[in-house]
């Protein structure tokens, strides 16, 4: 039985394909010269593609990126850029950039990148990072932090006064003994989380034993040879060795001036970037013009 040749998809798609090669060498001789066909490969031009492939803003990265290239290497990049070029060119020529969403956001993602480039290398002046310091000194704040093993007394599996007896009992064996920190896991009901904590904060300690066991283990003296207790979490009852508890502070600058000078930089760089895009929106002539059901903008204060 013969197949009829209009249901075949190879034919289809080699049909089309000649069709977008015959338009492109249309286009290419009605319309470009000599000049616009040649696709020219400077330095500048691999930086440029090198720099956005691996979204680096620093030139002496982009350099040592190049320069750790095999000679293979090199080719194979200087191969996708031309590659890249030719497709792109020819995308322009069949106007297939038109009404396309993900072109659109590509290119305001370039311009975004363009922008960023431009705040990417920032200096500090005298006293810069002194008043990021100043004003955002939450985020410098050191937490609370507690370091703990615990043996544990489950409350559902004995009934709550004999899980409150035998941490009870336990504690007083444990000191006579002076059992250290790794003598937790021996002793007890298997807990559901851990059995040694360290250096976690008062809402980790919560997340596991409830607030009120957080708060009562918070307010216990760090000793390395005196057990504790016993404590009542929501599970049951826990005698705990605390070993480090620190309170939370706020730092001086000198303990955080190098966090602080790489912050006041992003900052910085952050707002030269918006400051460039405003720029960009500031040449244009915005009128707001909704209909239907859209709210009008609110007015500017005066």
């Amino acid at each position: 039985m013969k197949t009829c040749w209009i249901k075949q998809p190879l034919l289809h798609f080699a049909a089309l394909g000649a069709a977008i090669f015959l338009l492109s060498q249309w286009i290419g001789a009605d319309g470009a010269t000599t000049e616009m066909r040649r696709i020219r490969i400077d330095d500048q031009a691999l930086r440029e593609f090198v720099q956005y492939r691996s979204r680096s803003y620093d030139a002496a990265a982009v350099a040592q990126i190049l320069e750790r290239l095999s000679p293979e290497g090199l080719e194979d990049v200087i191969d996708d850029l031309i590659r890249e070029e030719a497709l792109h060119r020819e995308a322009k020529a069949l106007n297939l950039d038109a009404n396309d969403y993900v072109i659109r956001r590509r290119l305001v993602q370039k311009m975004e990148f363009i922008a960023e480039g431009s705040s990417a290398i920032v200096e500090l002046r005298d006293g810069d990072a002194e008043r990021h310091y100043e004003q955002n000194l939450d985020d410098y704040t050191i937490e609370p932090a507690i370091t703990f093993t615990h043996v544990y007394f489950d409350r559902q599996r004995r009934g709550a006064e004999a899980a409150r007896a035998l941490a009870v009992e336990k504690r007083d064996e444990l000191n006579q003994l002076a059992a250290p920190l790794a003598a937790a896991t021996r002793h007890g009901d298997r807990f559901l989380y851990h059995v040694n904590y360290v250096e976690r904060t008062p809402e980790f300690v919560a997340s596991h034993f409830g607030e009120a066991m957080a708060k009562q283990l918070f307010a216990e003296p760090a000793d390395v040879r005196r057990w504790r207790g016993p404590f009542e979490s929501k599970h049951g009852f826990h005698v705990a060795l605390v070993t480090s508890n620190n309170p939370g502070r706020r730092p001086e600058f000198v303990e955080v001036a190098e966090q602080a000078r790489k912050d006041a930089r992003r900052r910085l760089a952050r707002e030269r970037t918006e400051a460039a895009i405003q720029a960009i929106i500031d040449r244009y002539d915005v009128r707001v013009e909704l209909t239907g059901v859209y709210p009008p903008p609110a007015e500017p204060a005066a």
